[in-house]
């Protein structure tokens, strides 16, 4: 990273002197807050890490930016902000907020904090609500788990066949990113869903990832749960001019990477 000119800085975003300095170090235009406490399990632990990580921590850096005059905030939120309860059959859309889980309220209460943050200071503010994020660089989640079933050919086990989703892919995320920072947009605070263009139950997308390998594996299907986790991303396409990308466009090239 540094090699292609960004300098690479460690700092505590808990701690509201460490955030101070380092905007009393540097001159921001824009800030594009991206770190987070995330868990599967939620207990009393991960809530007390939430509260400080999700929300102490963007307060401090919504408090240095505003004194610093930035004049854009880029806030990745989240789809668990919907609380999990199955979306419509059109997709989550952004004013059905309704979380049901410390991390997804961590979330919101951070999309709050810059409603009231962009209203005092003029600032341009926009919260990305992320779809579940996948591609290269992560080793976890149903896209890396049935990749290395299919090039292995072994079994790929599916839980709940019939359940759908829209994910997001890495370079999608990077796009919406770069489109927000350089969109023309109104003073302000928005949310926006942010995913990638198709929708697929489990089994279809299982059965894409074996054609796509050229794998014999079999697909083995048990559960009739049947979730519906899709957003609605019109909102961000409209605002911002957001292409998202279809699994045509990422599976071929993250196969040949998984088989490195």
């Amino acid at each position: 990273l540094e090699a292609g000119g960004v300098k690479l800085v460690q700092c505590d975003l808990t701690n509201s002197g460490s955030v101070d300095r380092l905007f009393t170090d540097r001159g921001f235009e824009a800030i594009v807050h991206a770190a987070a406490e995330v868990s599967t399990k939620e207990d009393p632990g991960f809530l007390r890490r939430a509260a400080a990580g999700n929300v102490h921590a963007t307060a401090n850096l919504v408090a240095a930016a505003e004194a610093a005059a930035c004049s854009r905030f880029v806030f990745t939120s989240t789809i668990s902000v919907y609380g999990g309860r199955g979306a419509p059959a059109g997709g989550y859309l952004e004013d059905a907020a309704d979380p049901d889980s410390y991390y997804g309220w961590s979330k919101r209460a951070g999309e709050e904090l810059l409603d009231i943050a962009a209203g005092r200071t003029g600032m341009i503010a926009i919260s990305l609500r992320l779809a579940g994020v996948h591609g290269l660089g992560r080793s976890t989640g149903a896209l890396a788990a049935l990749t290395r079933r299919a090039l292995a050919g072994e079994t790929m086990q599916l839980t709940d066949p019939d359940s759908r989703f829209r994910w997001a892919f890495i370079e999608d995320v990077s796009q919406a990113v770069k489109r927000c920072l350089e969109a023309g947009l109104p003073v302000g605070h928005r949310v926006a869903n942010m995913a990638s263009a198709d929708s697929y139950t489990l089994q279809a997308l299982a059965e894409r990832i074996r054609n796509a390998a050229g794998s014999k594996s079999r697909i083995e299907c048990a559960g009739t749960q049947n979730r519906n986790e899709v957003m609605n991303i019109d909102r961000l396409q409209a605002q911002t001019g957001f292409v998202p990308l279809s699994l045509d466009d990422v599976l071929p090239g993250y196969i040949t990477s998984a088989r490195g």
